[in-house]
């Protein structure tokens, strides 16, 4: 399949999702209003941390080792090194999120009882899990199509069925369906991934301890990645609902929710299409081949800015409600925060390509760090919009930092290709 096509396909998919999930977001805000969307934004956000490292958080792993595998046996076997990872995380996370529900929930939902989400997340971790498995393996294969088909086709379905729940049992349905929104798109990850490898391939191949090793550095770094930020925002907004109430909170999340559709298209052309990509080529062919795709999501990103930022009374009204106008202050702050972010990625990718993953982790630590410094710095000042003035300084450093790391390896590049010496890899369909 050629790269427009790939490309093309990635980008189709996230629209679809976004779609589905804009057209959910709009229900939900219409139904329940800024301060029930505001919590309902809460419990996604909560979720997505454990389905972000569900089963390990090794999907970074799967996909650049799986790419980088010359034969199906091969690939075969990081499955089989990612299977006891995966059943081990899910009992867990499972016992995590029971913990948070017995002793935590009232500090992430202030004066609400809404600790019952927890307990759907931790019944869907196997599920989701294993399904994170499946898709990255489709990913680092380049089984573009299918993995396309599963993400988009699961989230149409989950969107469907949440706004059954909310019609039929009210807000508390509404908040356990979104607490469960990655179980269809993992179930399906699991269904096309019975066509793409034989189970019993996996029994049999050879179990290698090195590959666990591995893939537990990933997971690790995964767990720092996917966790730091999120968790940051969880405080946030928790705090936010306190000192000014769950409304503003709503309105900052209208916004928030908006910019995690579009984002999303962005993590997927990172994760599988530019993670693959890199993981294929000699070290030598990786920085041209980085500043060919950074150019195109750096146009995508302008675009799609330029649209939200002129329309964004339009967007608003029509993605929620007329309640929601009062959320344009936000949009400036936040797009400037995620332009910032995405060009600091782009460098962080390229060293996940290289096999060191830790800078992914150590990369949103320091978002993390920095945005509730200044968070509660500003706070006091800026009110409702310091969340997203603190997430643009944040970003502004990261991208800053890996500017300079990503300088310094690159003047080390003819001493580093020199001691690659590995022919560029193909992907295996």
């Amino acid at each position: 399949m050629s790269q427009i096509a790939s490309m093309t396909i990635l980008v189709a998919m996230v629209g679809l999702r976004t779609g589905a999930v804009l057209v959910l977001f709009k229900f939900l805000a219409t139904s329940f209003g800024p301060d029930g969307f505001g919590q309902l934004s809460q419990v996604m956000a909560v979720a997505a941390v454990f389905y972000m490292i569900a089963g390990g958080g090794l999907t970074n792993g799967i996909v650049r080792n799986v790419a980088a595998a010359p034969d199906r046996d091969a690939s075969a076997s990081w499955l089989k090194a990612a299977l006891p990872i995966v059943a081990i995380f899910a009992v867990a996370l499972a016992a995590a999120a029971l913990a948070i529900w017995l002793w935590g929930s009232s500090f992430l939902f202030p004066e609400q009882d809404m600790g019952y989400v927890l307990l759907a997340v931790g019944l869907a971790q196997v599920v989701v899990g294993a399904g994170n498995l499946a898709l990255a393996y489709l990913s680092g294969i380049g089984a573009v199509r299918t993995f396309a088909a599963a993400n988009a086709g699961g989230t149409i379905i989950a969107t469907g069925l949440i706004a059954v729940l909310a019609l039929t049992t009210g807000f508390r349905g509404a908040a356990v369906g979104v607490a469960c929104l990655a179980l269809a798109p993992a179930f399906l990850g699991l269904v096309a991934f019975g066509r793409h490898m034989d189970w019993k391939l996996v029994w049999k191949a050879a179990f290698v301890r090195r590959q666990i090793g591995e893939l537990l550095q990933y997971s690790g770094s995964m767990f720092l990645a996917a966790g730091a930020v999120p968790l940051a925002l969880v405080y946030m907004r928790a705090d936010l609902a306190e000192s000014i109430g769950w409304k503003q909170v709503g309105l900052w999340q209208s916004v928030a929710r908006i910019s995690d559709a579009y984002m999303q298209v962005f993590g997927v052309l990172f994760m599988n299409y530019l993670l693959p990509q890199l993981a294929r080529l000699p070290l030598a062919a990786r920085g041209r081949r980085l500043g060919q795709i950074a150019i195109v999501i750096l146009a995508l990103f302008l675009v799609g800015a330029a649209v939200f930022l002129a329309f964004s009374d339009t967007v608003l009204r029509l993605a929620f409600s007329d309640t929601f106008r009062a959320a344009g202050i936000y949009v400036g702050p936040q797009l400037l925060g995620d332009g910032l972010k995405l060009g600091a990625l782009v460098f962080v990718y390229y060293f996940v390509a290289a096999g060191r993953a830790s800078v992914q982790a150590g990369a949103e630590v320091l978002v993390a760090a920095i945005m509730v410094v200044a968070y509660i710095v500003l706070l006091p000042r800026l009110g409702a919009l310091t969340p997203l003035v603190s997430y643009a300084i944040a970003s502004s450093v990261l991208l800053l930092v890996m500017a300079v790391v990503y300088t310094r390896h690159r003047l080390r590049r003819p001493r580093l290709a020199a001691e690659d010496g590995d022919a560029p890899r193909k992907g295996m369909m």
